[in-house]
């Protein structure tokens, strides 16, 4: 039985329904705000955590705790964490037994539609799957409001600080909002100390380069990295900066494929572009189309990968040459 992920987060006792239940795909922060939901609404059952591999390594572990009573309360609350299709026997194994004061809980990274692992759980009425995947602008705007709705001060320009200074990943904004909610706890959200609170950069150097970059200006490319100074601690910023632009520009084109005219589209992205801004979107999404920032994201995705993995390479030659090459691939393009 598929469930969605939006409506189990309002009723997450729903899961008591299903001798075991599923979590797959992308969306890391909404898997665990899954597994403390879980732990909030079964205060009283005994929690246990098991990856796939030491499942693997040794069942009879996983099929003890299974079959012996807790010691500690009256129910169990499994946690298979790093799931793959590589524990579909397993599952199988554990369907097969009844057990009734265990419920289990199994955690799984991508999954594709020819999965058997998935189709088990998608197609037996006893067993729940929950499709996690990657937050949008909109989805992010009403975790945010929903988790800071007992404070003071909260507005559209705030939710989308913290959203784009998370590089719209949940886990990210999870972290900054158990920041906010001991800080200002007693007093009203105001954007300076926001600002000082998250450590959010303004760039506005690097802000010129990037409009530049998604309009292919490459002899303003050219001028404005030579005047940008690329610091260590910096260059996660300027990769954010990338993907949030990304990200925005998929969103307009994705709803200029239904409304035709890419003025009213970006009028129609939320949160909302501002104003002073709108003219460089427009420009930008004129110059672009989805495929080729599918690739460009594909490019920046790999320039971090490469920064994280390899400590011995200038972190700031990376980031120039993914520049020129982002501006080279919408230049051609344009």
């Amino acid at each position: 039985m598929i469930l969605k992920s939006y409506i189990l987060e309002k009723s997450v006792n729903d899961l008591s329904n299903y001798k075991t239940s599923l979590f797959y795909g992308e969306n890391e922060g909404l898997k665990k705000n899954f597994r403390d939901l879980i732990k909030k609404s079964k205060k009283e059952a005994e929690i246990i955590n098991l990856f796939q591999e030491e499942i693997i390594k040794d069942e009879s572990k996983l099929f003890i705790e299974l079959n012996n009573p807790s010691l500690f309360s009256s129910k169990k609350i499994f946690f298979i964490q790093e799931a793959s299709e590589k524990i579909y026997k397993i599952v199988e194994k554990i369907l097969a037994q009844d057990i009734y004061d265990c419920r289990i809980n199994i955690f799984c990274s991508n999954l594709d539609k020819k999965s058997k692992l998935r189709n088990l759980f998608e197609k037996d009425e006893k067993l729940s799957i929950t499709p996690c995947y990657i937050d949008n602008s909109q989805t992010l705007n009403y975790h945010i409001r929903n988790k800071l709705k007992n404070l003071d001060g909260l507005t559209p320009e705030i939710i989308n600080l913290i959203i784009n200074n998370s590089s719209s990943k949940r886990e990210v904004v999870d972290n900054e909002i158990d920041k906010i909610l001991v800080y200002f706890k007693n007093k009203k959200i105001e954007t300076e100390n926001l600002k000082q609170l998250l450590n959010i950069k303004f760039d506005s150097v690097f802000e010129e380069l990037r409009d530049a970059i998604f309009v292919g200006n490459l002899s303003k490319i050219d001028g404005l990295i030579s005047e940008t100074q690329f610091l260590n601690e910096n260059n996660q910023y300027y990769i954010n900066q990338l993907y949030q632009r990304i990200n925005k520009l998929s969103e307009i084109l994705e709803a200029n494929k239904e409304i035709k005219n890419i003025e009213e589209s970006v009028e129609s992205v939320k949160p909302k572009v501002f104003w002073k801004d709108k003219p460089q979107f427009v420009s930008q999404a004129k110059k672009v189309n989805l495929n080729i920032l599918k690739e460009i994201m594909e490019d920046v995705s790999d320039t971090e990968l490469m920064m994280k993995k390899n400590s011995y390479i200038k972190n700031d030659i990376l980031v120039k040459k993914l520049i020129v090459t982002i501006g080279t691939k919408i230049s051609n393009y344009a």
